[in-house]
Parts: structure tokens; C-alpha cells; sequence
């Protein structure tokens, strides 16, 4: 088997991992991970298989496997600590995956805490104004949400709402659906205050 199949299988799986319906997506994502996997005889540290670990595990929790989905993300993550270090931009991003599965299994304080640590990550290497800062803000608003910081958690979605409204524009998904996050925070807000 020619190297580039294993590599354009991977991209095609990085295609359709926001792209398509997640059950599709998953069908996609977990040949290319069983046969990355195989490709590279399963060597756990090897940047493909690292990566085959995200995008399988992110797969798997979009149809609702989390316990497994953060098996194989908590693999790619201590994989990518161990390979390329802690300041790696890989990491960051993969923790960034790793804090929204966690919230989507109810474990709040670890996910805050994986959460801080991705932003931190992220914004030594992202511009503050991209969506990949903004996606990775995002996260720690939701844990701040989850683990009763609402006020940090609104400041946040304000900063993750304009950058948003600029990269990728103001009727994008992501966009509507921060703005009605933070429409509901303060809505919630005002109906507590005296």
C-alpha cells in the first residue's frame, strides 16, 4: 500500500468530521484509523497514529460513545505530551477536544481544568482574533458554565461572539448558536438580579 492512500484517507476523514452526519463521519474516520493504525504496525507514538486517535475518538462522541471517545483522545493527547512536549500547538488542540468530550460525559471540573490549559496553549501560538482561539475560548466558557462561573463564563462567550461575527461571520452556526448561549446566560442573569 502506497503511503499517500493512508495519508489521503486521513484527510478525507478530517473532511467529513464536521462536514457530514456523524454515523458517516464515524464509518469514514474508523477505517482510516484501522488502517493508519495498521500502516504504521500500531506504533502509538507515530504523528499519524496520534492523530487517528483524535479524530477517532472525536468521532466516537458525536454518536454518544464517550467513555471510548475519551479512551482514544486521552490516548492522542498523552502521546502528543510525550512526542512533541507540552508547548506543542498539537497538544493544545487535541486538549481543546479532549475538555468538550469531557463536558459531554458530565466531567465538569476536569474539563475546566483541560480547558485552561488548551487556552493557554492555543493563544502562545493562535492570533487572539482567529476562530481557533475562539473555538478553544469557547470550551472554557462551556466549563466555566458547567462548574458555576457564569459570570466568567458570559465574558468569555462575548469575546468568543466577536470573534466569531469576524472570521467566520455573523449567520455562520457557530455564531448564531454562541450568541444564543449567551442571550440565555444573561437572560438567566437578569432574572436573578434584585
Amino acid at each position: 500500500e502506497h503511503p499517500e492512500s493512508v495519508t489521503a484517507l486521513m484527510m478525507l476523514a478530517l473532511a467529513v468530521q464536521h462536514s457530514r452526519d456523524p454515523a458517516y463521519a464515524l464509518r469514514i474516520i474508523e477505517q482510516a484509523y484501522r488502517r493508519t493504525v495498521q500502516y504504521y504496525h500500531n506504533d502509538p507514538s507515530h504523528p499519524r497514529i496520534i492523530e487517528a486517535e483524535r479524530l477517532y475518538g472525536f468521532a466516537l462522541a458525536g454518536v454518544g460513545h464517550t467513555p471510548e471517545a475519551l479512551a482514544h483522545i486521552r490516548t492522542a493527547v498523552n502521546q502528543a505530551l510525550a512526542v512533541f512536549g507540552s508547548n506543542c500547538r498539537m497538544s493544545g488542540l487535541y486538549k481543546v477536544d479532549l475538555a468538550r468530550v469531557e463536558l459531554q460525559h458530565g466531567e465538569f471540573e476536569q474539563a475546566l481544568a483541560d480547558s485552561r490549559a488548551a487556552l493557554e496553549n492555543v493563544g502562545a501560538h493562535a492570533d487572539k482574533n482567529s476562530f481557533r482561539y475562539a473555538d478553544a475560548l469557547s470550551v472554557r466558557a462551556d466549563a466555566l458554565l458547567a462548574t458555576g462561573h457564569r459570570q466568567d463564563a458570559q465574558r468569555d462567550l462575548r469575546v468568543v461572539l466577536e470573534t466569531l461575527k469576524r472570521t467566520v461571520g455573523p449567520t455562520h452556526a457557530l455564531t448564531i448558536a454562541a450568541s444564543g448561549k449567551l442571550a440565555l446566560i444573561e437572560l438567566r442573569t437578569a432574572a436573578r438580579a434584585p
